[in-house]
């Protein structure tokens, strides 16, 4: 088995729990490499890089649940499970806690279950493009070559949520939500949170979202700020398929994917969000249950 630490030097400054980690699995003779950003503090091991770790195993993270999506969606196309140790705050993705490090052992032995989740898809079409076309703070990516001609596609994955807002700060959206062409609802609100059941537990839930089973496959969307008395999250079926239009011409509008800038996005542009057919393996302890876990995180009952 070749075991990958990817490691969040920021989160696990002077590289403690790294370290720790990599004795344990020195002192059991496994496989491991280390995320090459590590490679100068920690010299001597075995290192993988961004672009050639498809023959890693399993993927051992170090930080928190954005230390997971940072790498997840590569490791979905490399088709490799994560075990997540938390060294962030919530970490509602992580598995093991620092107090528990020793018990990677019990899943790298197999004494594990799969938690698969779903990611959603997210894809920008192009309309027409001003010949203007430059966003002001942000590189448009989805203008660049065939995207940004009429009928242009680009497309995303996100495990957690698409968000769709204005880069100036303190300035409302209008926009548009449709499902097969049918008006969903209108909003004026700071920005709008497409989310996975995953992604419940996230963005969403502090914008007011419903915390979502994550063994249910569907979408939420969550208006952020709405300026109006009814506006509510709405949840969507896997088979159902929501576009996003914006309300007004802005030279300012984004998609978010995940928490990092995807592309701009015009007046002309459709995004359309829906369940994807790619999905991601996290490795769970047997006794793990996401209702307790919940508990934990957000009230500290348990």
């Amino acid at each position: 088995m070749k075991i990958g630490i990817y490691t969040n030097i920021i989160k696990d400054k002077g590289l403690e729990i790294t370290r720790k980690l990599v004795a344990l699995l020195k002192k059991r003779n496994f496989d491991y490499y280390l995320f090459s950003n590590v490679a100068e503090t920690l010299r001597g091991e075995k290192y993988f890089y961004e672009a050639d770790y498809a023959f890693l195993d399993v993927m051992i993270t170090i930080g928190g649940d954005g230390t997971v999506l940072n790498i997840a969606k590569d490791c979905v196309k490399h088709s490799i499970p994560m075990l997540s140790i938390n060294k962030g705050s919530k970490g509602f993705l992580n598995e093991i806690e620092l107090d528990e490090l020793e018990r990677v052992f019990e899943i790298l032995d197999g004494e594990y279950k799969i938690d698969r989740r779903r990611l959603i898809s997210v894809t920008v079409t192009k309309g027409e493009v001003k010949k203007s076309g430059k966003l002001k703070g942000a590189t448009r990516d989805a203008d660049a070559d065939a995207n940004g001609k009429k009928g242009g596609k680009k497309i995303f994955y996100a495990l957690n949520e698409a968000y769709i807002t204005r880069i100036s700060t303190g300035k409302m959206i209008y926009l548009n939500a449709k499902i097969e062409n049918h008006l969903l609802e209108q909003y004026y609100c700071d920005g709008l949170i497409v989310s996975s059941a995953t992604g419940s537990t996230a963005y969403s839930l502090s914008a007011g979202g419903p915390v979502i089973s994550p063994k249910a496959e569907v979408i939420c969307l969550t208006p952020v700020c709405p300026h109006t008395l009814h506006s509510r999250p709405i949840i969507l079926n896997d088979r159902e398929r929501v576009q996003v239009l914006l309300g007004a011409d802005y030279d300012d509008a984004v998609l978010v994917v995940d928490g990092v800038t995807a592309c701009g996005i015009s007046a002309s542009d459709t995004v359309e969000i829906s369940t994807s057919n790619k999905s991601i393996d996290f490795l769970r302890l047997k006794e793990s249950n996401f209702y307790a876990k919940l508990l934990d995180k957000i009230s500290g009952l348990v």
